[in-house]
């Protein structure tokens, strides 16, 4: 048949094509420019002025002064020695030597008498740059020791040195020992190189040990940045590598933080600063001044923290922070990040975790089927699912979806525990309280095993950083997610030049620190008033977001801060704790409900009963109490950490146990 089409339908036609088409280019450029944006650097940094970096020079003068835990060198930006020690000696100028190139060969002690002296290479076991860095490192040394001496941070006696300046005799073993891949990564040798030079000055062994941090420093130019992974209030995140890794098969991906430049430029004087001020000095950058002071602290913090469940430092910025943020020039040298940390990379915070994984694990299917059969799924291998078929299936309650909600359950009281675990440690390794837990400062590391089973780990290796991975095919599998804490910028030592006396707990060590710090819906009563804390506050931090990952409903949701102060600091309102009975009418509504459903429900009282009615369902006794004494009002009747981790611990045995 002809079908015949009016000019005013063919033109209709034409122009929803044309719009269609225009639509489509706009979001694919739109798309193109956020990837671009994405992995451009940041803008050129526009130059600070001394007095922006005041505050934070007071503020780490303040966390070292009658310390247990920092020493007194941890103020200064020298305390994070250089990862590269033979290249920061050739940009000074120290060395020049014709043989610097030569392969496979290293400096002794015994060829080196001054630092104008040239370097000769002679045979030993120890070889590599790694070993050059060493002899080189110590030409500068008075007394220079052997590079076995080194490398044990075994100085000589110093006794022995003559009174005309010689060398002291080498020891009377004839060749030192071999040295471990650890003893030659770049953190272990500049470590190393800074205790030798410590103890030769004199100083004692121990002394030395603490007077000089275990992270090695590393300059911008030596980065390859790629695409941004976050932004937050005040920081960006950057996915990094080291330009001496690009050959290498096993490149190592790093986190950058560092300061948004967009949100710390520095300010220009208004008309009403002018008038205020006669002598033209710009105004106080005071948000600039406490970013950097909060990043420079946590840097320190991180240093010297080690726990599995803490995220590790591996690298910081190098040099003074007036310099990395153009105060002063550096051979014609622009710095673009000013002061950063290179950090583990987190896959997801817990806040994305709960809304993308363990609230659509409550309407999956695939889960009950895991459980009622022994058909292979994603949750066969898991030891949760493992311990769930050998116990016995022979009780009344142990329905499928039942047994799926109660590992579900069991896998997120194992994350939480971990960070449990790390604010045990901080609370003993000396007394330090973190005052910021929430799920938005809690990130999961990908920790690949040791061998990988899918086929996909090379090919994602071979990417720069400025490629990140688009596709969920792309990704390998083979990995360990390990729940880490991050973020601490407010976290504060328990010193005793701290100590005030509470005033309604008589004979609890309570310590005047700054108020209301942290975030409001997770803040303890005694921090929001200004009242004297102590780690405890941590604990009722912990009890909140315990409930949150327990039940996965966001507490105090809709509060305004009066209300919130009102009901929940002053009335002491908390959210229910009851633990409904799982009927067959939970389940089965479980079963038709469907994820995106539940998304579109409108009715947020609703969606909340719906939701707590599922995962409350399975809750044990102990769990139930145990967020009950987290949150209380009286600090004394929380729980320590210690506790905390061993309740969480027979809760997870209880759940598999069911």
């Amino acid at each position: 048949r002809t079908i015949n089409l009016s000019r005013t339908s063919i033109m209709t036609i034409m122009t929803i094509t044309t719009v269609s088409a225009r639509d489509a280019a706009v979001d694919a450029t739109a798309s193109n420019n956020k990837a671009d944006e994405a992995a451009r650097p940041p803008p050129p940094m526009l130059p600070h002025t001394s007095q922006d970096f005041q505050f934070a020079e007071r503020a780490l003068q303040q966390i070292v002064l009658f310390s247990s835990f920092f020493p007194a060198r941890a103020a200064q930006a020298d305390w994070f020695p250089s990862h590269d020690p033979i290249e920061a000696k050739m940009r000074g100028g120290g060395f020049c030597d014709e043989h610097s190139s030569s392969a496979g060969s290293l400096a002794t002690a015994d060829t080196v008498s001054d630092t104008s002296s040239p370097l000769s290479y002679g045979d030993s076991p120890v070889r590599g740059r790694a070993s050059i860095d060493i002899a080189l490192a110590t030409s500068s040394m008075p007394h220079p020791p052997l590079i076995a001496d080194v490398i044990d941070a075994s100085p000589p006696d110093l006794a022995t040195v003559d009174a005309e300046g010689g060398r002291p005799p080498a020891p009377a073993s004839s060749l030192p020992r071999r040295v471990s891949e650890s003893d030659l990564t770049p953190a272990a040798l500049a470590r190393r190189v800074t205790l030798a030079r410590l103890t030769l000055s004199g100083a004692k062994e121990e002394d030395a040990e603490r007077e000089c941090s275990p992270v090695p420093s590393i300059h911008e130019k030596e980065i390859d940045y790629g695409s941004i992974l976050g932004k937050g209030g005040f920081c960006e995140v950057r996915l990094v590598s080291l330009k001496k890794d690009r050959k290498s098969k096993k490149q190592q991906h790093y986190a950058m933080k560092y300061l948004s430049p967009t949100k710390f430029a520095p300010k220009e004087n208004t008309k009403e600063d002018k008038d205020k001020n006669s002598d033209d000095k710009p105004p106080r950058n005071k948000k600039f001044e406490r970013g950097i002071a909060d990043l420079a602290i946590e840097a320190r913090f991180l240093a010297l923290l080690s726990h599995e469940n803490i995220i590790s430092l591996h690298y910081v910025s190098r040099g003074a922070l007036d310099t990395q943020f153009n105060c002063e020039g550096e051979n014609n040298y622009n710095h673009q990040f000013g002061f950063f940390l290179l950090m583990d990379p987190l896959f997801e915070t817990l806040t994305q975790k709960i809304d993308g994984t363990y609230i659509p694990e409550v309407f999956d299917r695939s889960d009950v089927r895991a459980v009622s059969s022994n058909s292979s799924s994603r949750l066969s291998s898991s030891w949760l699912m493992r311990r769930v078929r050998n116990r016995n299936s022979s009780k009344a309650n142990n329905d499928p979806q039942l047994d799926a909600w109660r590992v579900q359950l069991a896998k997120r009281l194992e994350s939480i525990k971990c960070i449990a675990s790390a604010l045990q440690y901080l609370h003993n390794h000396p007394c330090v309280v973190y005052r910021d837990i929430k799920p938005d400062n809690i990130g999961f590391y990908r920790k690949p095993y040791h061998q990988c089973v899918c086929g996909k780990r090379s090919a994602t290796q071979r990417q720069h950083p400025s490629s990140p991975i688009t596709t969920k095919q792309e990704e390998c599998t083979c990995y360990e997610e390990i729940p880490k804490l991050f973020d601490m910028g407010l976290c504060k030592e328990l010193k005793p030049l701290y100590i005030k006396p509470h005033p309604h707990y008589d004979g609890t060590n309570t310590y005047k620190l700054t108020a209301r710090s942290g975030s409001r819906r997770y803040m303890a009563p005694e921090v929001a008033f200004g009242e004297p804390y102590n780690e405890k506050a941590d604990t009722y931090s912990f009890g909140v977001m315990l409930y949150q990952v327990a039940s996965l409903v966001t507490p105090f949701e809709g509060f305004s801060m009066k209300k919130h102060e009102q009901q929940v600091l002053q009335m002491g309102e908390r959210p229910s704790l009851k633990i409904p009975s799982p009927s067959r009418k939970i389940i089965s509504q479980g079963n038709k409900m469907s994820h995106s459903r539940w998304l579109e429900e409108s009715d947020s009282d609703k969606k909340e009963k719906f939701m707590t009615s599922r995962t409350k369902c399975v809750w044990t006794q102990e769990l139930q109490q145990l967020i009950f004494k987290c949150w209380q009002d009286d600090l004394r009747e929380r729980p320590p950490m210690k506790e905390v981790v061993r309740t969480l611990e027979g809760c997870i045995r209880d759940l598999v146990k069911c």
